[in-house]
């Protein structure tokens, strides 16, 4: 059990490498809310609206309640790195961005030590896979 000090002075775990991929992925689900809300504005598509919309809806609470619980696990305060924001014009591209963002969140989730934030991750990837069987399928 860890044994806390005064307020400001625990020196509990450094940032990891396993930390630095959970910093990346919380800017890389961040940046992609921002870029899919930008998609679903200029879709054609009243399928694609909608499938954005329910994506870019979900992404933020659940990066905001993974970065809490991660930081809470870690008793440390992560330190996010800016990411790209280069705009998603196609449902297509759409699709290819979902896949990159999957496979983000394996390549964390295959690293992670938690259960609780396993579980969790496994909530995104959900949304991602709704979200490209309502792109793909639904047009």
């Amino acid at each position: 059990m860890r044994t806390l000090k005064k307020a400001g002075s625990y020196d509990g775990p450094t940032i990891s490498k396993k930390d630095k991929g959970m910093e990346n992925l919380m800017s890389e689900l961040s940046a992609s809310a921002v870029k899919t809300h930008f998609a679903h504005l200029s879709s054609t598509s009243y399928a694609a609206h909608m499938a954005l919309a329910g994506y870019y809806e979900a992404i933020p609470d659940m990066m905001d309640g993974l970065a809490e619980q991660y930081q809470g696990v870690i008793e440390k305060l992560l330190i996010f790195p800016t990411v790209s924001l280069e705009p998603i014009k196609t449902t297509e591209e759409a699709i290819i961005h979902l896949r990159a963002m999957y496979d983000l969140v394996n390549e964390v989730q295959a690293g992670c030590d938690y259960s609780e934030i396993i579980n969790d991750l496994d909530l995104v990837k959900s949304c991602i896979n709704k979200t490209k069987y309502k792109l793909i399928f639904l047009k």
